[in-house]
C-alpha cells in the first residue's frame, strides 16, 4: 500500500478545491476587514510622485493617495502617476538645429 497514491473521484477533487478556495476568500475577506479597522487599507491607493511642492510634500517625493484625490492632484498638475519624475525640460537633449 505504500506505493499506491491516494485516488480521489473527479467528486472529492471538487469539493476539496471548492473547500480550498472558501478557505483562501475566507482569509482574504478578514485581512481585509482587518485593515480597514486599522486604516491602513492599501488595496485602493494610487503612487504619486509630486513635480511641485504642495502642503508638507516636496519635489519629487512618492506618497499613495485614493483614486479620487490622486486624480485631483494629477488634473492640478501637482503630480503624476507612479514613481517616477518626468525629465525636466532643460535634461531633455533637444535636437540640433541646422
Amino acid at each position: 500500500m505504500a506505493g499506491q497514491q491516494n485516488q480521489l473521484s473527479p467528486e472529492q477533487k471538487a469539493a476539496q478545491e471548492a473547500e480550498q478556495k472558501a478557505k483562501q476568500e475566507a482569509e482574504e475577506k478578514a485581512r481585509l476587514e482587518a485593515e480597514q479597522r486599522a486604516g491602513t487599507t492599501t488595496s485602493n491607493r494610487v503612487a504619486v510622485t509630486f513635480v511641485k511642492p504642495y502642503s508638507r510634500y516636496s519635489r519629487g517625493d512618492i506618497a499613495g493617495f485614493t483614486t479620487a484625490e490622486a486624480e485631483r492632484l494629477v488634473k492640478g498638475r501637482v503630480a503624476v502617476r507612479g514613481t517616477k519624475l518626468p525629465a525636466k525640460k532643460a535634461d531633455q537633449n533637444p535636437e540640433p538645429k541646422a
